[in-house]
């Protein structure tokens, strides 16, 4: 969703928000941010990196 824009990604992260704020609190400021401002570009780019840190 969110390499497409779609609109539903805030929608999915609204859901995950208390998840992603408590597992990974000093990037969420950022995700926060980047998702309030649509900048599904960057919200991406730090989903990333999330995901490479997990694995």
């Amino acid at each position: 969703m969110l390499a497409t824009g779609d609109i539903k990604a805030s929608l999915a992260y609204a859901s995950l928000q208390p998840s992603l704020k408590a597992g990974f609190p000093d990037v969420w400021e950022t995700l926060q941010r980047a998702m309030d401002n649509f900048d599904f570009e960057q919200a991406r780019e730090i989903v990333r990196t999330l995901l490479t840190r997990m694995a």
